[in-house]
């Protein structure tokens, strides 16, 4: 019998694992303005450096975790980091060594970012990388040759350097993933979950796409500096509540 591939990506909830991403996979992480997309993502890193459950996040990441920032200004970028490290659990010095962050907003155009992008996922040692915010490579989201090389570029580059790349990226407001560009990484992702805000101010979390395990939906609700205060991540049966 050929031995399953170790999968890198987990929650974990109760006596339940649902395996969500593996090495050389795309997870897509979409949602409107403000709906907790970063909340996410932090706890992902929080997991990849600790290498311990954060938030019901169980990932083996042996060599950490890149993020690759092309929207963020350089202040708040640092102030999520700090929130990070804290989440995280670990001492600085380990910090430093699983963790690293790049922010390309000094850079003019989307196709240097999407170049730099490529430079560093050939580059990093890091298993797992994280882009922030898609919107930032492609000048026009609904281009289909933009579309078809993006996709393309970044699939065989994952697939070269045994990566994980996580995409965050944002939705239209059918509920959907935005632009044409979107559409076609989500078409060859291995996973994909949509952030959406209900009337009573969650945010509902249902994951779209799936490869592996198809986890439930769940919820969660932030206060004003972004921490979980609902939670953290508790699935439960969100059938009754109202969405916008």
């Amino acid at each position: 019998m050929t031995e399953r591939k170790r999968v890198l990506l987990q929650f974990v909830y109760g006596n339940k694992t649902y395996r969500i991403c593996n090495y050389k996979t795309i997870c897509i992480i979409s949602g409107l303005r403000r709906s907790g997309k970063s909340t996410f993502v932090r706890s992902i890193i929080g997991a990849a450096i600790s290498e311990k459950l954060v938030d019901g996040f169980d990932i083996k990441a042996e060599n950490g975790v890149e993020l690759i920032d092309t929207e963020m200004a350089q202040d708040l970028a640092e102030e999520l980091e700090s929130q990070t490290l804290q989440m995280s659990g670990v001492d600085r010095s380990v910090f430093n060594d699983r963790y690293n962050y790049t922010n390309l907003v000094h850079l003019n155009t989307p196709k240097l970012k999407f170049e730099e992008v490529k430079k560093i996922i050939a580059s990093t040692n890091k298993d797992i990388i994280i882009v922030d915010n898609l919107s930032g490579l492609a000048s026009d989201q609904n281009s289909q040759t933009e579309a078809s090389k993006i996709k393309n570029e970044l699939n065989a580059l994952i697939f070269e350097h045994n990566k994980l790349l996580i995409v965050v990226a944002h939705n239209a407001m059918s509920g959907t993933v935005y632009g044409v560009v979107g559409k076609g990484l989500l078409d060859i992702a291995s996973a994909a979950f949509s952030f959406r805000r209900s009337d009573m101010g969650y945010t509902l979390v249902e994951q779209v796409k799936e490869r592996y395990d198809l986890m439930p939906t769940f919820d969660f609700a932030l206060d004003d500096e972004k921490n979980v205060i609902w939670g953290p991540f508790l699935p439960f049966p969100t059938m009754n509540l109202e969405i916008d």
